[in-house]
């Protein structure tokens, strides 16, 4: 978000590697001003220094040097801070504040319209969560799917409640019958619902962890997911932390 009090100026491009988009961020340090480093840097670049994610690292090791997407030589890789998903090129170029790619207005690219982004002054690189645009449609299409899937397990909760009393209220009779006190047929009935009901959470839970990996594997919004992405944790954490990317906004850049 463009700021009055800016310490930094950042630009967003994409280029293309045998068809791959590669996100390259353009940032310069203002005369003047103490700069933070950016999320997934230990320092603010250095005019001319390229930072680059693990996987474009990876790329650019395998591809000669007259076809790297990005020129220069990395100085360091980003961290995790820094990236959407596993697997993202992305490449952060450090300026000075009047070279011509923090200070050249940029136009849309019709190939990918949503990361191209002007020089713009900014006073923090930590984003905020998006309230429109793909980000506000997935989280719309997430709560109505939530909605549909929450009513059928409603129908089958109430069958399945229906089904097992019946069966209870003849179990419970037979204990009567055979002498068994009131008290006794409450405790045997609280044992039974707490029963179930713990071995119903525990296999929700072991599931739950079997199959996060499987989960992280989906790919959305360009990519899969970090695994810790995905991992509820107690207490619950808040949907979008600073300098964190929780798909919808990230620290660097906005993702659709």
């Amino acid at each position: 978000m463009e700021s009055s009090h800016p310490v930094a100026v950042e630009a967003l491009g994409t280029t293309f590697s045998q068809g791959v988009p590669v996100t390259v961020v353009d940032v310069a340090r203002l005369p003047g001003r103490t700069t933070p480093a950016p999320p997934g840097l230990d320092r603010f670049p250095a005019p001319g220094e390229l930072w680059v994610s693990p996987a474009l690292g990876a790329l650019l090791d395998r591809l000669p040097d007259d076809r790297h997407p990005v020129p220069g030589t990395p100085a360091g890789t980003l961290g995790r801070a820094a990236l959407a998903y596993p697997g993202e090129l992305v490449a952060v170029v450090g300026h000075r504040s009047m070279d011509p790619a923090v200070t050249t207005e940029r136009y849309a690219d019709p190939r990918r319209a949503d990361d191209i982004a002007s020089p713009t002054h900014v006073a923090t690189f930590t984003g905020a969560p998006l309230t429109d645009g793909m980000g506000g449609t997935y989280a719309s299409v997430a709560r109505l799917a939530t909605i549909l899937v929450v009513v059928p397990l409603l129908v089958l909760g109430a069958s399945a409640a229906r089904l097992s009393v019946s069966r209870r209220d003849q179990r419970l009779a037979a204990l009567r019958l055979i002498g068994a006190t009131p008290g006794r047929i409450a405790g045997l009935t609280a044992a039974e619902a707490v029963l179930t009901g713990a071995a119903g959470a525990l296999l929700g839970a072991v599931g739950y962890g079997v199959l996060l990996s499987v989960a992280a594997r989906l790919p959305i919004a360009g990519g899969a997911w970090y695994t810790a992405d995905l991992w509820i944790g107690a207490p619950l954490r808040p949907q979008c932390e600073p300098g964190r990317d929780d798909r919808l906004a990230g620290p660097l850049r906005v993702r659709p």
